[in-house]
């Protein structure tokens, strides 16, 4: 019988506490084995040289066993002071302490057998590595987690007693570059840490190993049949999860958004297959990739990701109603981060509805670009969108959600089934973030609205109906500017005036539309009014928002600021197209002065275009309108003038 199975024989007739007689003993390696298992252990053989080499071996194995002990109790210790919270004043008191206790254990290590020094000190400097990136000392966890190199045999090993600190320091290595702005080297080192994880998953043998079970001399037998070796596996798979979680991130500083948006759905599947997240945190994070998807048109995985995140929500919300809370304090201030995860996840699921809106408009646009309008939109072919991604094993989306469309829509029918659920997501998330209480994002939502019903409104073909649908955006865009202070929100002041300057032009362009469809093209004097009174609130707004652009001297910035020169290049582009749709009495005064208007605001885009070459390209589009309008205009106003003298 060999070594192995005389062993595994006794542990599974014997008890622990069992006095054990060995005859013959040799050399004394069963004796070392079954004196680390038995409470006592009596060894006799025949030959003397036999009992001295088993007695001399026994006395060095018991001083490794005090040795192992004295480590034991310091790894405890370890543990302990990094459970600690310390107070603010001495953030790392408790790390710096538990790194002295692991330096300590690394030289006591040395007096141990070759075989252990090694796995000892791979799992240790992987500890004291970690440890120095969160006291912030990254030279000094580079040196440390670089230094397990030197004890592993070759970098194919797939050693199971070592695989665990491994990738560790793997993983450490890639948050240090990261932080380093070392993408590129970090992205290796990650990189690395995922290969060495498929090749252990696929060839690697053994239980798993934590330092504790090294220190505690457990032998593979005892770790392979320990209640704790599940945890040893979730420990590794939760090493690889993080690997995933920090290669998107360091994808997505590469500009690499495909193997970002990629690592992070696997990061969540996997968290949500261990059991292992913060439920808050995930949702938001499975909310946030939606918008990945919804660029690449994959709707069906927004939607996916945006039902799992409600989904986990719902759930966790439900087992906290259960909890108990120490007080009052600790039960409101999670009820207001739940709050907060709602309203942003319901925000996504709006926005979700504004960006399938806009891009089916935009199919529609490119299949019927030889249309003369834009509306006549000609028959579109049903594509299939990109391959959806493995769902989420364990996830039940709610019928609500489940019902939201994820095809590209191409009637005002089929828009107004994504354009209701995308109002109705985005108006609970205003229960949450109330003006009263959260100012800044209730104005955004209001933002959202409006943005959902101007992407809406594209689809609707009667004129009349279409001036209401703006009209509805004129009522969500001008509440917040009416409340918001001017100094403390200037720049969401400026977004709110130029929207709505934006929502009156469109509101006179469809009442001018509902005056062409009318029978002789005649205008009523009614619509007239609605026209004009359109366009002098668009005006006021252009030039109001083009007003918060002066300096305290009442001038205009010159140059004007990167962040604002299309806009306000663009606000004196309306304006100069409003002032030509005032419908007045030809040959007045008050027709003259329009049209020199028209020049002027013309004008001024040409001439800072010329002042500031590099203005040009800000407004491509609409530079050469502008150029040709500045040729011609003088000599309109001049005929203008001349009949105007004319008549009087």
């Amino acid at each position: 019988m060999t070594l192995p199975n005389t062993k595994t024989c006794l542990s599974h007739h014997l008890k622990p506490g069992n006095r054990i007689l060995e005859v013959g003993c040799g050399f004394g390696s069963l004796t070392q084995d079954l004196s680390n298992i038995f409470k006592e252990v009596t060894s006799l053989d025949i030959l003397d040289a036999c009992v001295e080499k088993t007695k001399t071996l026994m006395r060095k194995t018991m001083s490794e066993t005090d040795n192992m002990l004295a480590l034991y109790a310091k790894y405890q210790d370890v543990e302990n002071l990094l459970l600690k919270d310390d107070p603010p004043e001495q953030p790392y008191n408790s790390r710096y302490k538990a790194r002295e206790l692991l330096e300590e254990m690394l030289r006591m290590s040395q007096d141990l057998t070759a075989s252990m020094i090694k796995k000892l000190s791979i799992h240790i400097l992987a500890k004291l590595g970690a440890i120095d990136q969160e006291v912030e000392e990254l030279a000094k966890s580079q040196e440390h987690l670089e230094a397990v190199q030197d004890f592993i045999d070759s970098p194919d090993a797939l050693s199971s007693e070592t695989i665990i600190p491994r990738l560790v320091v793997l993983n450490q290595l890639g948050i240090l570059w990261t932080s380093r702005g070392e993408m590129e080297k970090a992205k290796s080192y990650l990189l690395e840490a995922n290969a060495l994880y498929e090749r252990f998953k696929t060839n690697g043998e053994g239980p798993l190993s934590l330092l504790e079970d090294l220190i505690r001399g457990k032998s593979l037998g005892e770790r392979n049949n320990d209640e704790n070796q599940p945890d040893r596996e979730k420990a590794l798979e939760l090493l690889n999860t993080h690997t995933y979680y920090y290669l998107a991130q360091v994808y997505e500083k590469l500009g690499a958004r495909d193997k970002a948006g990629e690592c992070c759905h696997i990061t969540l599947k996997k968290q949500l297959k261990l059991k292992e997240f913060n439920s808050l945190d995930w949702a938001q994070n499975a909310a946030t990739l939606s918008h990945f998807y919804e660029v690449d048109d994959n709707f069906p995985a927004a939607k996916t990701h945006l039902g799992a995140a409600s989904y986990v929500l719902t759930r966790f919300l439900s087992e906290m109603e259960s909890k108990e809370f120490k007080d009052d304090e600790e039960r409101n201030d999670l009820m207001e981060k739940i709050g907060q995860t709602q309203g942003m996840v319901l925000r996504c699921w709006g926005k979700y509805a504004l960006v399938l809106l806009q891009k089916s408009f935009e199919r529609m646009c490119r299949q019927s670009e030889n249309s003369e309008d834009p509306l006549v939109v000609k028959n579109i072919e049903d594509e299939e969108f990109p391959s959806m991604l493995e769902e989420f094993p364990s996830i039940e989306i709610d019928p609500e959600f489940q019902d939201v469309p994820s095809q590209f829509v191409k009637t005002f029918e089929q828009a107004r089934q994504v354009f209701l659920p995308g109002q109705r997501f985005l108006n609970r998330a205003k229960e949450i973030f109330t003006f009263e209480e959260h100012c800044t994002d209730f104005t955004e939502i209001n933002q959202e609205l409006s943005a959902l019903h101007k992407a809406l409104v594209v689809f609707e073909p009667n004129p009349d109906r279409r001036f209401k649908i703006h009209k509805r955006r004129v009522e969500l865009l001008e509440m917040p500017l009416k409340e918001l202070g001017n100094a403390s929100y200037l720049l969401v002041r400026r977004q709110l005036m130029f929207e709505l300057g934006e929502t009156h032009e469109s509101m006179m362009d469809a009442k001018l539309d509902q005056i062409r469809n009318s029978p002789g093209h005649s205008a009523l004097s009614s619509q007239m009014e609605k026209v004009n009174t359109n366009v002098s609130k668009a005006v006021s707004f252009f030039k109001a928002y083009l007003d918060s652009l002066q300096n305290k001297e009442g001038h205009m910035p010159d140059p004007f600021p990167a962040e604002i020169c299309r806009p306000a290049l663009v606000a004196y582009f309306h304006l100069a197209r409003l002032f030509d749709k005032f419908m007045v009495a030809e040959r007045t005064t008050e027709a003259f002065k329009n049209k020199l208007q028209v020049y002027y605001y013309f004008k001024k885009i040409v001439d800072y275009c010329q002042s500031h070459p590099e203005a040009e390209g800000v407004v491509a589009e609409e530079l050469p309108l502008c150029q040709e309008m500045v040729r011609l205009l003088p000599v309109k106003i001049e005929k203008m003038k001349a009949e105007l003298q004319t008549s009087r």
